[in-house]
């Protein structure tokens, strides 16, 4: 028995499947207040972080702060900000922040400084 419904090629946007956007949309409304910002144009950049982590970091009277980009998700890069901080008592590293991005370029610390109190 043949199949009655045509088979649909998925739909790209900027060289990635609409699905993709679509579904990184939908866990934005779903972890609420985790993503920050979600840009596809020119390139794709989200940033997200946990925002009681990011107003704790004022409060502490040390921070050292650490920033890479090791990891590959797919076509796309994710860079952390780690933070060090005595803010709690064993003084843990923790992922502050990330950015999901499409090219390897220095915009992270501009994507993400209105997210963190100034004092």
């Amino acid at each position: 028995m043949a199949n009655k419904f045509p088979t649909l090629s998925p739909v790209y946007l900027v060289g990635v499947p609409l699905v993709t956007f679509c579904a990184l949309q939908e866990l934005a409304y779903i972890i609420t207040g985790y993503t920050w910002t979600i840009c596809i144009y020119p390139d794709l950049l989200v940033t997200c972080g946990s925002a009681f982590l990011t107003t704790t970091l004022p409060t502490a009277s040390t921070v050292m702060l650490s920033y890479d980009t090791t990891f590959n998700l797919g076509e796309f890069y994710v860079s952390v900000l780690m933070a060090q901080t005595n803010a709690f008592s064993d003084t843990p590293t923790y992922p502050t922040a990330f950015l999901i991005h499409e090219c390897k370029f220095e915009v992270f610390f501009t994507a993400i400084k209105n997210y963190f109190p100034h004092p």
